[in-house]
């Protein structure tokens, strides 16, 4: 079986805060009132997604100044969803990416030092 490979950008901790002063649109409409909630809402919808199981999913870290860097390089829209996408594609090449979900009794893909069962793999 050929596994297929999905990878989606998220902001880290700091660098959402960063990223929602630039672009306020970013997370309209998501019912986010801090990085935690922000953190579960991407987890959800990454759950929500139909993707069979031959799909291997990671989760690209965005830092908001060297995706600026980046676009600026391509000529990209920072504030565009797929601008997003294509740098976390460009960020999997570079092997920067955490695999979604982590396994049993891992660490959260989010940073926070609890298992991702009682972090964002935990229901809202």
């Amino acid at each position: 079986m050929v596994t297929r490979k999905v990878v989606a950008g998220w902001f880290p901790e700091g660098e959402l805060e960063k990223a929602v002063a630039l672009w306020p649109e970013l997370i309209e409409g998501w019912d986010v009132h801090s990085y935690g909630d922000y953190c579960k809402a991407v987890d959800e919808h990454l759950r929500a997604l139909d993707l069979g199981n031959d799909v291997e999913v990671s989760l690209a870290p965005i830092e908001v100044r060297r995706f600026i860097r980046w676009c600026s390089k391509l000529g990209a829209d920072p504030s565009a969803s797929t601008s997003r996408s294509k740098y976390a594609t460009t960020m999997a090449a570079r092997r920067r990416v955490r695999a979604w979900p982590p396994g049993p009794g891992q660490g959260c893909w989010c940073g926070k030092d609890l298992p991702y069962a009682e972090c964002c793999g935990s229901p809202r």
